[in-house]
Parts: structure tokens; sequence; C-alpha cells
């Protein structure tokens, strides 16, 4: 694969910076960090679309989807009151 070297002067200081933090700071530096690359630097497309159909109950309020397992996430899952309330 031929990629091109992205060469962004921000992600080498925030790199150099992130590295002499500790404890909270550096985990905040490094989560900063990666947020600046994936809506700065690096392209990024979904690979689900939103004209995709999803069947699911009328007793789900919500729920969301895993990009990267094509299946609902269990933790994102909410019915609704009279679907509680049914037990």
């Amino acid at each position: 694969m031929n990629y091109a070297i992205v060469k962004d002067p921000t992600v080498d200081a925030n790199i150099t910076k992130c590295q002499g933090e500790s404890g909270t700071a550096r985990e905040t530096c490094w989560a900063d960090m990666d947020k600046y690359i994936m809506e700065n630097v690096v392209p990024w497309v979904p690979w689900r679309w939103g004209k995709n159909q999803y069947v699911y109950s009328n007793r789900i309020a919500y729920f969301s989807l895993s990009q990267f397992s094509a299946s609902s996430v269990i933790a994102n899952i909410a019915l609704t009151p009279q679907a509680i309330q049914a037990g």
C-alpha cells in the first residue's frame, strides 16, 4: 500500500506534550490528540449508510448499532415504559 505520510506539526507537538504529562493530564492529553487526529487529519468514512433499514419491536424505545460488529450494542437498548410495565 502506498499511503502518503501526513506531516502535521500539531500532531508532532502534541505527542511531545503528551509524553511529558502524567496521571489524568496524560490521559486527557492523549484523548484530545486522538480526537484531533480523527476529526482533522485522518479521513474517515462510515461503512453504514442512512438508507439501511432495521426491523425491531415497537417495545424498543432506543437502540444503537456497533459499526464494528454490525449488531446492536446491548448496553444501549431501552424499552418503552409500556414494555417495562408489562414485564
